[in-house]
């Protein structure tokens, strides 16, 4: 009888596939070995659920919403690749927890000129009406 593989071996596989296509994955890499490290002491066998994703991704609970949608979009772009090699692997549903990205808050002055949230000075848009 042949052991199914750990979500950490599976996310070590694909981490080492991309990495030897030239992606770095620093923090996504990180927040993947994180996910499978959850995985694994949750006890899950067998392929990647939708709701063992989103249960990940809405931890910790004392964050804002796109911190959350971020780390499903992490798993989101890992389980498209699992659901090719496993195809009983659930691909999470894209912006079931909001947006991966905070809006961008745009503050512009009398003169035409704006300040994005980073602080760096830019244009106003054209056509933008005080």
């Amino acid at each position: 009888m042949t052991r199914k593989p750990t979500m950490t071996s599976r996310v070590r596989d694909y981490l080492s596939q991309r990495r030897a296509l030239g992606y770095k994955l620093h923090r996504e890499g990180r927040q993947l070995l994180n996910f499978a490290h959850y995985a694994d002491q949750a006890r899950h066998r067998g392929p990647l659920s939708s709701a063992l994703a989103l249960r990940w991704a809405r931890l910790p609970r004392a964050v804002d919403r796109a911190y959350h949608a971020r780390r499903l979009n992490i798993v989101r772009v890992f389980a498209r690749h699992q659901a090719v090699l496993e195809p009983a692997t659930q691909v999470p549903p894209r912006h079931v927890l909001g947006p991966a990205s905070a809006a961008r808050r745009l503050i512009c002055s009398p003169l035409g000129n704006f300040t994005n949230y980073s602080g760096a000075p830019a244009h106003c848009p054209a056509g933008f009406d005080l």
